[in-house]
């Protein structure tokens, strides 16, 4: 079986990690006016920052299993993953925690917010 690889040139770990966009169970009425001051309203759910994703820890397991070799092409750091290990490491992880590539928040108690 020929080897499969994910290449990522010039990466940059920090990104791609803010909130995956997630359904609001409110239903709200917007109001539109249009320009002949017609109001328009329309019922929605409105998408609304979600958990932000920890998917450097997935390198982070891929790189502790062998699976991650880095390298330069000039100035730009890159990465290449082993793609079939990529897919173990990962689904381990997640059947061990399903909550392995977000990162989950406590809000704190209202007495300890300053």
């Amino acid at each position: 079986m020929k080897e499969r690889n994910l290449f990522f040139p010039g990466i940059c770990k920090s990104g791609n990690r803010f909130g995956a966009p997630t359904l609001c169970s409110t239903l709200f009425q917007t109001r539109v006016i249009d320009p002949q001051g017609k109001v328009i309203e329309t019922p929605i759910y409105p998408h609304m920052p979600g958990l932000n994703r920890n998917y450097p820890h997935a390198i982070d397991l891929l790189d502790k299993a062998g699976g991650l070799s880095r390298g330069m092409i000039g100035t730009a750091l890159c990465e290449l993953y082993s793609a079939p290990l990529l897919e173990q490491v990962a689904y381990r992880a997640l059947k061990e925690n399903p909550c392995a590539f977000i990162e989950v928040f406590t809000p704190a108690a209202p007495d300890r917010i300053s």
